[in-house]
């Protein structure tokens, strides 16, 4: 059984979809995955891992009409060589020209499609004249090819799920919810060092949806007011993102005095162990941020927004929500955490029995799969 994953670039392969993938390829599953490739180093990784890889050349920001055609019949000759069984497509672009891609290989064969939109993103949480132009483009998109015939659609939190329904994009029979990518929590884990100072970390790519401003202001605020705590940003820009944050933006962060920068980091695992809570302010439409389920499973107490997507992961009295774009409240809750230490011991418990309950890879890997099974089941009959 051939299985073909496509989706935006070899780096997101590989932090949020490698685990699900490997899981197939145990189960004797033939696998490609279809990606822009943008570092041959990320590229030899998933050779080696035993996929074989095909280079989409897409990038995630194009829109003009020559290029994208282009992109299209490259997607179409790779679709058309490999003449997978399965297709599981994962983000917006994806879903678009992949399952057209698909479509068009049913005329020769039977062929699956798992569709996963990973959350809604920029284009539905902004409000400038380029996100409000491409919203209604993209619902119809959706409505094209989000839920064919001979199709399930995996969608992260059940808010996204409504809204596809309601749209008239997702027929609720097909939908699952499955919450992310998973966490290895074996790797993710609890530290025993414990810090001389509370410490508060958030770790996003460094777009305005993310909250950074938020997070910026309230640590300027809690560091004039002399508060024993320590601002922790981890990330860089996403400039591919045209909400991400300048150059110049960047270095007065890295300068600002009221808060650490520690840039990108790859190792996330070990950084997560430096902090006792997890701050993600983001007003960003998102799916489930995998940076809070590492954090749930690093036994951190979690502090986010109330929003699509992020209060997936404050449940079973691990953390504390504030409101979208609520600089006072979430200086309130930092306050809050540092007054009471005891509290924060408790949030981290939680938050790792959470992760090891809900959030653990091998759960959300066995979830994927069957849902995979039961399209082959389906094709056979």
């Amino acid at each position: 059984m051939k299985l073909l994953i496509l989706t935006t670039q070899d780096r997101f392969f590989l932090t949020h979809v490698k685990e699900r993938a490997l899981y197939c390829l145990n189960q004797g599953f033939k696998v490609a995955v279809a990606v822009q490739c943008t570092d041959e180093r990320l590229c030899n990784e998933i050779r080696a891992l035993g996929f074989t890889l095909f280079d989409t050349k897409v990038e995630r920001q194009s829109i003009n009409p020559f290029v994208e055609l282009s992109n299209f019949a490259r997607l179409l000759r790779i679709y058309w060589s490999f003449k997978p069984d399965l297709v599981w497509h994962l983000g917006a672009k994806a879903i678009g020209y992949g399952t057209a891609c698909a479509q068009i290989l049913r005329l020769t064969k039977t062929v699956g499609i798992v569709n996963a939109p990973i959350g809604l993103g920029y284009v539905f949480a902004s409000n400038d004249l380029k996100a409000r132009c491409l919203r209604p483009i993209l619902i119809f998109m959706y409505r094209l090819f989000l839920n064919p015939r001979h199709s399930k659609v995996i969608v992260e939190n059940h808010d996204d799920i409504q809204s596809f329904i309601d749209w008239g994009a997702l027929r609720e029979e097909d939908a699952y919810c499955i919450p992310g990518a998973g966490v290895d929590t074996a790797v993710f884990c609890p530290s025993n060092n414990k810090n001389s100072v509370l410490t508060v970390m958030m770790a996003s790519r460094l777009i305005k949806e993310k909250g950074v401003w938020d997070f910026v202001h309230a640590a300027e605020i809690l560091h004039k007011q002399n508060i024993p705590v320590k601002m922790v940003l981890v990330g860089e820009p996403d400039y591919g993102n045209p909400s991400s944050i300048t150059k110049e933006e960047y270095e007065c962060i890295k300068n600002n005095p009221a808060l650490e920068c520690w840039g990108f980091r790859e190792d996330m695992a070990e950084v997560l162990k430096s902090a006792d809570v997890f701050c993600l302010p983001s007003f960003y439409r998102e799916g489930l941020p995998r940076s809070l389920i590492e954090a749930a499973s690093s036994g951190l107490a979690i502090l986010t927004t109330d929003n699509i997507g992020c209060r997936e992961v404050v449940r079973n009295g691990n953390g504390y929500l504030f409101k979208c774009k609520d600089v006072d409240a979430l200086v309130a809750c930092i306050e809050e955490f540092v007054k009471s230490a005891k509290k924060v011991e408790e949030f981290k418990k939680k938050s790792r029995e959470l992760a090891c309950e809900i959030f653990d890879s091998r759960i959300i890997c066995q979830n994927s799969y069957n849902i995979l099974d039961q399209l082959v089941g389906s094709s056979s009959k």
